[in-house]
């Protein structure tokens, strides 16, 4: 069975890179972590813009955040993008190594 709230993120071998796990069926807050042990959380604020921030746990007062132009009106459209986009956004956020400087 398909689980919308729980994502693998691999790269283009096939290695699991690290995972996404949502908290809820509004997909606006979790946790996400690496292959290398590392864990985040994460929120997700829509408004006139959507803005991701994210937190390692074991420094929760720093922080990291991208805001994302919200110009998709469609209620679908927003569904796919909370699918796809959303977690391109925490993976890159993860995996940068100048987010990891600031982190």
């Amino acid at each position: 069975m398909f689980n919308k709230l729980f994502q693998l993120i691999r790269n283009e071998y096939g290695a699991t890179l690290g995972r996404i796990q949502y908290s809820g069926n509004d997909m606006k807050r979790g946790l996400a972590s690496t292959a290398e042990h590392e864990d985040f959380q994460f929120e997700i604020y829509e408004g006139d813009d959507v803005e991701v921030i994210i937190k390692k746990e074991q420094h929760p007062t720093r922080r990291l955040s991208v805001v994302i132009p919200n110009n998709v009106h469609d209620k679908r459209e927003k569904e796919v993008r909370q699918g796809t986009l959303i977690p391109s956004v925490l993976a890159a956020l993860i995996f940068s190594k100048e987010a990891k400087l600031i982190l």
